[in-house]
């Protein structure tokens, strides 16, 4: 089933609250990774983890906060359905063991549609468990969760609550 055409669409993640300081360490390194534009790496390891075809064919976008599609025109973003990367850079330290997660402590993706192509659950399902199986060989343990949220279009219309 594609995905809703009435709601806009993100991929969540979030790691366990009960995380050990050596596991959030290393989730500040992937989230920081993930949200500078040096996520490249992490694009390969979820088309090499996701189980869909469709999927194993993620191409990067040469955007940047990164993001990828699964077209062999990877620059033509009005035809090619695409999820991008949450951007975001901390300008206020090098130093990533210091670094406060600025914003929040999850790492997110944007999904976008076309009128042409649109995702289905299925496609981000199985994105959302390459993911957290990334997460989980990097951290030596499940502390990650993940979710497809979304928020209602009419939420972003000036008389939505009036």
């Amino acid at each position: 089933m594609n995905i809703l055409d009435t709601h806009i669409h993100y991929l969540r993640f979030r790691i366990n609250c009960l995380a050990t300081k050596k596991c959030i360490d290393k989730w500040k390194k992937i989230k920081q990774n993930c949200e500078n534009g040096n996520n490249v790496h992490i694009i390969e390891q979820i088309k090499n983890c996701c189980m869909s075809e469709l999927n194993k064919k993620i191409k990067k976008l040469d955007i940047v906060e990164g993001g990828f599609n699964v077209s062999d025109n990877i620059n033509d973003c009005e035809i090619h359905k695409q999820i991008r990367f949450r951007y975001y850079v901390n300008n206020n330290t090098n130093n990533l063991t210091d670094n406060l997660i600025d914003i929040d402590n999850d790492i997110v993706l944007d999904v976008h549609n076309t009128d042409t192509e649109k995702w289905t659950y299925n496609e981000l399902d199985d994105i959302i468990y390459a993911f957290i199986k990334i997460c989980v060989d990097c951290m030596h343990t499940n502390c990650v969760d993940g979710c497809i949220e979304m928020v209602n279009n009419n939420v972003i219309n000036d008389d939505y609550f009036g």
